[in-house]
């Protein structure tokens, strides 16, 4: 009954359910897809490494590093009855220390990404809080919330839903912020000089820049995650206020919203970081 196409020659899972009066039953749950899975992964690792090197390679562990504090930390400790929001503070915080060491080249400049992506993710978290409060979102919204508040009755779903706010902003917010501190130490290389007013202009005018294309990669990210539910709600024949109003919807603006406000913070914030500490490096060289 699980709706497979079998062929011969592919791998299936296999799984076994056993009742109260000792019945087995056996069904075909889906298509084991773990080897080409792994495959395909390694495959796009491997010509990342190729094309850039070791500054590819430290991407990569950069990012297999914050994979593993969600999954063996994070997770796991939520399911504990850990606060899943100050888990989410925690983890926001390692995953940027660990990236930033892998990606920036420049050490000196490595605190400034990190003020710069820890005040815009936090600004973008207080930014999405106050709109689920206002809005009265509970985090219920979505089959997954609703199995997982009757699984685990205890958790904090609310909480949790912050917690995504976090998790999922950090990584957009990173990217402007390193952008940001990689170009400003550029033209303090190219011009050890250079006023620093006019280093902060550029510090803005290059947030500026990135800052429409990743407001663009956030947004549709999240609305894209949403779409299949959104085409569901449209077809009942709800009008576009329904739409808004509807918690599952309302959620993905939430992330998104707060997301790109995260990046609009993390521009002065990184920017005038720089600065900051270019003046001090400048008053005691």
């Amino acid at each position: 009954g699980s709706g497979l196409e079998v062929r011969p020659g592919r791998r299936y899972l296999l799984v076994w359910d056993m009742f109260a009066d000792g019945r087995v039953q056996y069904s075909l749950a889906d298509a084991w897809r773990v080897s080409s899975v792994a495959g395909v992964i390694m495959l796009v690792c491997s010509v990342l490494i190729a094309l850039t090197g070791t500054r590819g390679f430290f991407a990569l562990l950069g990012l297999g590093a914050s994979i593993a504090v969600l999954i063996f930390t994070m997770i796991p400790l939520t399911v504990m009855g850990w606060d899943c929001v100050w888990l989410a503070v925690a983890s926001v915080f390692i995953i940027s220390t660990v990236t930033i060491l892998c990606v920036v080249r420049h050490a000196r400049y490595r605190i400034t990404a990190l003020l710069g992506s820890l005040g815009g993710v936090f600004c973008g978290f207080l930014c999405g809080a106050a709109m689920v409060y206002l809005w009265e979102l509970n985090g219920l919204a979505g089959e997954g919330a609703a199995l997982l508040a009757s699984t685990l009755p205890g958790m904090n779903m609310r909480g949790l839903l912050l917690a995504s706010v976090l998790i999922g902003s950090i990584g957009a917010v990173l990217d402007v912020s390193i952008s940001i501190t990689a170009s400003m130490s550029e033209f303090v290389d190219y011009d050890p000089d250079i006023p620093l007013d006019r280093l902060l202009l550029a510090g803005l005018n290059v947030g500026s820049e990135v800052l429409g294309s990743m407001i663009n990669t956030l947004i549709l990210a999240y609305m894209g995650s949403a779409l299949p539910m959104a085409v569901l709600i449209c077809s009942s024949g709800i009008e576009i206020s329904g739409l808004l109003n509807d918690p599952y919807i309302a959620q993905e603006i939430v992330q998104s919203l707060a997301g790109t406000l995260g990046l609009l913070f993390t521009i002065p914030a990184a920017a005038f970081s720089f600065v900051l500490q270019e003046s001090f490096r400048r008053r005691d060289g």
